[in-house]
């Protein structure tokens, strides 16, 4: 899967496109064959920075972190910038009765330090809650009386993960066995679990929030 995206920053204005091709990587953008993790659309970093000449990594401003048990591998966590990302979604509108494709934009933006802020963002409607099932939520909310968004995070049989992890690509989906889920009155971490099967009973399937399937229920 491959998203179009925007990068910009104090250098200029990048089209690009974020892709889950590298499986080492949540969701990377790739400037100037310089792999940017994204942390599933969260903090932008740069790892094995001594692959890239200066003239690569001078494209960027960020700041050097030294997480890792091995002292002498650094992390460059990148800074003053914005990410624009667009993906794809279906909707159905509900007056006509029309479904059409339109697209969510996720905006990832430092101004320097340590905080980066995300927003959610379609037709008009915005919600900048840094968790990206809420702002899903929030955003269907505000679009309600005009349009359904026929996506994993507004449908009736999943549920957020009870692992944890980047919420955007871990999210629970449980169509297998739909009615039975739907029962659940009280869905919680400790409900959900002791629903989900495993092994060649699995009912569960791990899912993208904006990913779409015939199955689909509107909560």
């Amino acid at each position: 899967m491959k998203y179009r995206a925007i990068f910009s920053n104090f250098k200029g204005t990048v089209d690009t496109e974020i892709s889950d091709n590298l499986p080492e990587y949540f969701y990377p953008v790739i400037i100037d064959s310089v792999t940017i993790e994204t942390d599933g659309f969260g903090v932008l970093t740069i790892d094995n920075s001594e692959q890239y000449s200066e003239s690569q990594l001078a494209l960027f401003e960020y700041e050097i972190e030294y997480p890792y048990k091995d002292k002498a591998k650094k992390l460059l966590v990148l800074k003053n910038y914005q990410l624009k990302v667009f993906i794809p979604i279906r909707i159905l509108e509900i007056k006509s009765g029309k479904r059409i494709t339109s697209e969510v934009q996720i905006t990832i933006s430092n101004n320097g330090g340590k905080n980066v802020k995300r927003e959610c963002s379609l037709f008009g409607k915005s919600s900048e809650n840094y968790d990206l099932e809420v702002a899903f939520g929030e955003l269907q909310k505000q679009l309600i009386e005009c349009y359904c968004m026929e996506t994993c995070s507004n449908c009736k049989n999943s549920w957020w993960s009870i692992y944890g992890g980047n919420e955007f690509c871990n999210h629970l989906c449980f169509k297998s066995e739909a009615e039975a889920f739907q029962t659940i009155k009280d869905k919680d971490k400790m409900s959900v679990a002791h629903f989900m099967k495993y092994g060649n009973d699995k009912n569960w399937q791990s899912v993208e929030l904006t990913d779409y399937c015939d199955k689909f229920e509107a909560r």
